[in-house]
């Protein structure tokens, strides 16, 4: 376990016996995470400031798209961002639209004055 902190995650009986990936620990990495998103090990599993959906979203949340070697999926990722990209709450996410996915959401978009 690589988590900054001495107990936030690894101190974490549910961590330490299931793994950082396991059901039991995921609430405290996801609390973890965005107290801290500047601890680049939260990047590894979707939590971090660096995953370019938005916070919490999906694709940045999925442990398909973790980018851990043993967790990384990229057909199932690739279905997560689709999915996600395809939904209300993707089509407000900037990210999906540099990714193909339907038209940049309006306040993303340059204002032509006429």
């Amino acid at each position: 376990c690589a988590f900054n902190g001495s107990g936030a995650v690894c101190g974490q009986a549910a961590c330490r016996e299931g793994g950082v990936l396991s059901a039991g620990c995921k609430p405290f990495v996801q609390a973890h995470c965005r107290d801290h998103p500047e601890d680049r090990e939260c990047d590894l599993y979707g939590y971090g400031d660096d995953c370019l959906f938005l916070p919490s979203s999906a694709p940045c949340a999925a442990g398909a798209c973790n980018l851990l070697p043993d967790a990384y999926d990229v057909r199932r990722c690739d279905q997560v961002i689709a999915d996600y990209c395809g939904s209300l709450l993707g089509s407000r996410d900037p990210e999906c639209a540099n990714q193909g996915f339907g038209d940049p959401p309006s306040e993303f978009t340059p204002q032509h004055r006429q």
